[in-house]
């Protein structure tokens, strides 16, 4: 993309995403002085992966990539050239209130390399999903075969797995291209744990965009919950969260009702423990929390081999989870956390709160995605921030705002030319900056804690 073409996306940006850029820079004005710890993210340099540390007074902005595929998508795509944008749009207007022509030419600069300034915009990838969650992996036969289709990402590998010839020929330029299934193979061969695979060919294909289109969107990025729990030692601070959230009656009835949920079943976890046979999947687990005299006495599990989610080339192709296993967990196994001990994988809107977000990028709410979980959510950050939910715990650390929140237009996103699809991975777009002429982000109306409030 020539310097000419980024201008034209920036000059797009302003004129239909000025509302999230106002949102941003008030958000940012607003949360006056922060006192939070350093945030350390990593970053690669070629294949070696090193940590970087950012002032925790910044101002973080979330957006994401799936370990579902290997593929970057157009929809993951859309969503960094998104988060970048805002980045400098946001970081030029807390400096000016003008965008005059050199100014927007420093705009196209600031595109072209990575992000400096006080907004730092990063990649969250969420390692406790499936590896074929949207039926768009293409090694998707080899996964069910090994067993590891029910298992967390995190704890995937590599070893036996192939390409499903069956899927390439099927979704040659609607999901994945005969050049993203060469990379894809390349990199199969060469590392052994998963999430280190994705990540790979997922920073070729941003490389790919660097030199085609002289946009940088190689940026830092957080694994969690996983590999924070892994990392973690016990009593560290998402192990406190899962105890928290178990630890009384009261506690457990205060986030089923932010997460919109009944006590009348109990059937929400807040953690989602793992099998022993590696099974993980939150979709295939059935769980129960079981009382007695108003405490928690036990957490039951019951996995068994479910449908998860279609690709968008082929609604009806549904990827799944195969798996069975039923086991009983004592409940000082969560009131008294260890990760080691008892593997699990917490709720989206439980671990979030250990991100470092102060805003986020969602991807098309309202059509491709529901609602419940921004819900969730925006509830449990509120409470969270207001201190109404795990008071025990120390936040002062932590800024009293909820995450201001962005959305993917859905009328707007970024579409494969021929099959409108926006999971197509990048390579079947043979010309990617006729994409790219518009991006549009609108603020999502904090007015979604309705759990909350009843």
């Amino acid at each position: 993309m020539s310097s000419e073409l980024i201008s034209d996306l920036i000059r797009s940006f302003l004129a239909s995403s000025k509302g999230s850029i106002e949102a941003l820079t008030r958000a940012f004005s607003c949360r006056g002085a922060i006192e939070r710890d350093a945030v350390t993210l990593y970053t690669f340099d070629g294949k070696t992966k090193k940590e970087e540390t950012y002032e925790g007074s910044c101002f973080f902005l979330r957006a994401s990539m799936e370990y579902s595929s290997p593929q970057l998508t157009l929809e993951e795509l859309e969503g960094l050239v998104a988060a970048r944008l805002l980045e400098v749009c946001a970081n030029h207007r807390l400096n000016s209130t003008t965008f005059e022509p050199r100014e927007i030419d420093e705009m196209v600069e600031a595109l072209q390399r990575p992000p400096k300034g006080k907004i730092v915009p990063f990649i969250l990838e969420t390692d406790d999903v499936e590896p074929d969650r949207y039926s768009n992996n293409p090694l998707r036969n080899s996964i069910v075969m090994s067993g590891q289709s029910a298992f967390p990402v995190a704890n995937v590998t590599t070893e036996g797995l192939e390409l499903d010839k069956h899927f390439i020929e099927k979704y040659d330029g609607s999901l994945i291209s005969k050049d993203e299934a060469a990379l894809v193979e390349q990199n199969l061969r060469e590392i052994r744990r998963y999430v280190d695979f994705v990540d790979s060919v997922k920073r070729e294909a941003l490389n790919r965009i660097l030199r085609d289109l002289s946009l940088e969107l190689r940026l830092p990025q957080l694994r969690m919950p996983l590999e924070t729990l892994m990392n973690e030692e016990k009593g560290g601070p998402l192990h406190s969260l899962v105890q928290a959230s178990h630890r009384n009656y009261k506690a457990i009835e205060a986030l089923y009702l932010l997460m919109g949920r009944s006590m009348k079943n109990k059937t929400l976890l807040p953690t989602v423990p793992h099998s022993s046979k590696g099974f993980g999947s939150k979709r295939a687990a059935r769980g129960r929390l079981v009382f007695s005299n108003g405490s928690l006495a036990t957490v039951r599990v019951k996995y068994q081999t479910t449908n998860l989610y279609p690709n968008m080339a082929d609604p009806n192709d549904l990827s799944f989870a195969r798996c069975k296993d039923n086991f009983e967990l004592a409940a000082n196994r969560f009131t008294d956390y260890s990760y080691e001990a008892t593997p699990s994988s917490p709720q989206f809107a439980l671990y979030a709160l250990r991100s470092p977000e102060d805003g986020s990028i969602w991807h098309g709410v309202g059509e491709y995605a529901g609602y419940e979980i921004l819900r969730s959510y925006a509830s449990v950050q509120a409470a969270f921030r207001r201190n109404l939910i795990f008071a025990e715990m120390k936040k002062s650390r932590i800024p009293e705002q909820t995450p201001v929140m962005f959305n993917l237009d859905p009328g707007k996103m970024w579409k494969h030319p021929v099959y409108g699809n926006i999971d197509a991975g990048i390579g079947c777009v043979k010309d990617l900056s006729s994409l790219s002429h518009e991006v549009k982000l609108v603020p999502i109306p904090t007015r979604l804690r309705e759990p909350m409030e009843r």
